[in-house]
């Protein structure tokens, strides 16, 4: 397994889904987060649902271009939204794809 992609959150009242992911870092900057997560999305709008959200520590800037790569858009800054390993607490970019 090189990493994978989950839905972490649903909610089928307001069909929306929150996405996460990880990757080996042997495999980065290959594109193949991007195939996949874009993949993971169509599937999702497939099955009924809306909107697709990711968050991503705003140091994170392989997550957030993997994001926008798929074609989610920036719609903030959440202050100390979650915790690292460390439990520090982090900012996080939050984004989103609406189904067409």
């Amino acid at each position: 397994m090189i990493g994978r992609i989950s839905v972490y959150k649903q909610d089928d009242y307001r069909r929306m889904a929150d996405l996460v992911w990880q990757l080996n870092a042997n495999y980065r900057n290959k594109g193949y987060m991007s195939e996949g997560v874009k993949a993971v999305i169509n599937h999702l709008f497939e099955i009924g649902f809306e909107r697709i959200e990711a968050f991503a520590d705003v140091e994170n800037k392989a997550s957030t271009k993997v994001m926008a790569k798929v074609g989610m858009q920036y719609e903030g800054t959440l202050r100390k939204y979650d915790c690292r390993r460390d439990d520090s607490l982090y900012d996080a970019e939050m984004w989103s794809i609406i189904k067409k």
